[in-house]
């Protein structure tokens, strides 16, 4: 656009020199009608009146088409002067507008690169608050195992866990499994129903009926065996919701229609804690009915069958990780398989 400007400058400014030269040129005339006139002034004095008469209008004619031409440049370089001003203004306001154009789309740029930023920003956020969560959940970890009975590690053989153990426990927080649920229909969509209404009854049993609504997901464990029935495994919205089911759990005791037990969905490691504890006290109580027996003694009542018979719900021996409820027959030893 610039150049274009510089083009038509140039141009005009040759126009003008051709002007200038115009004017020269009609000088000129102008000077030989002056001296046309003398010459006829000085033959008019001189008698030779027809002759001067006949120059006289010749010289005018030639002074009047010089005149002419003259007035045609002048109109000529008006229109031209005009035409270039106006091309000159149409380039002012293409280089404006061109520069308006260029303005927005740098606008449009940082916009960009601004949305851009921000996006960054937010990813960063949000890795930054799932950074702080897996934090908050080790240091909760971290607490609970803190908090957990000082005879667990005492008979773990040096128990201890580590940071695969305890993304392992924190996997199965919410999880509540029951075992010994009926599951009598071959059809995988007919039995989920049936499991979810009698989960929803087991819930209003033990007057907990409102975490219904709480319940993330419910799935058997394992593959169809024949006759055997596979545990049930219920996914709650919050390990809150598990410790309330499993504090209310003896309300089911004496209930023919459910003979369940609940329990929390453990690891390996634990279950075979939580199993080894047990078979001690079991060693334990035999131990002491032996040396009872042995000195003779006879215990009142029903001391030997209450010895014998099952830890209460939600005993500190257990570890408030299983709820026993309506065991089946067989006493211990069904329950220790």
């Amino acid at each position: 656009v610039d150049g274009m400007a510089e083009r038509f400058d140039k141009k005009f400014d040759d126009m003008k020199e051709a002007m200038t030269r115009i004017e020269k040129l009609m000088s000129t005339n102008l000077i030989s009608k002056e001296a046309a006139d003398i010459s006829v002034a000085s033959s008019v004095e001189g008698g030779d009146a027809v002759a001067n008469e006949h120059l006289s209008e010749d010289v005018l004619a030639r002074f009047e088409l010089s005149h002419g031409r003259q007035n045609a440049f002048d109109d000529q370089i008006k229109s031209l002067s005009i035409i270039v001003m106006e091309i000159k203004t149409a380039l002012e306001h293409v280089k404006e507008t061109m520069a308006n154009n260029n303005e927005g789309r740098v606008n449009q740029f940082v916009d960009i690169i601004r949305e851009q930023e921000g996006q960054q920003r937010q990813q960063q956020q949000q890795q930054q608050q799932q950074q702080q969560q897996h934090q908050h959940r080790a240091h909760q970890q971290h607490q609970q195992q803190q908090q957990r009975p000082q005879h667990q590690q005492q008979y773990n053989g040096g128990y201890h866990d580590n940071q695969h153990l305890d993304y392992l426990r924190f996997g199965r927080t919410n999880n509540l499994i029951i075992f010994r649920l009926g599951e009598c229909v071959d059809n995988s969509n007919e039995q989920d129903i049936i499991d979810r209404a009698d989960v929803g009854n087991i819930l209003m049993e033990i007057e907990q009926g409102d975490l219904v609504n709480k319940i993330k997901d419910i799935v058997r464990l394992g593959k169809k065996d024949g006759g055997k029935i596979r545990p049930l495994k219920v996914v709650f919205l919050s390990s809150t919701d598990i410790e309330t089911v499993i504090t209310n759990a003896y309300k089911l005791k004496g209930n023919v229609h459910y003979r369940v037990s609940l329990c929390r969905d453990l690891i390996r490691e634990d279950r075979e804690m939580e199993k080894a504890i047990y078979l001690r006290k079991k060693q334990e109580r035999q131990n002491r009915e032996e040396e009872i027996a042995n000195r003779g003694e006879v215990r009142p009542g029903n001391a030997v069958e209450e010895e014998s018979a099952p830890l209460p719900i939600n005993t500190p021996d257990q570890d408030r990780n299983t709820a026993v409820v309506n065991p089946p027959e067989g006493g211990e030893k069904s329950r220790a398989k």
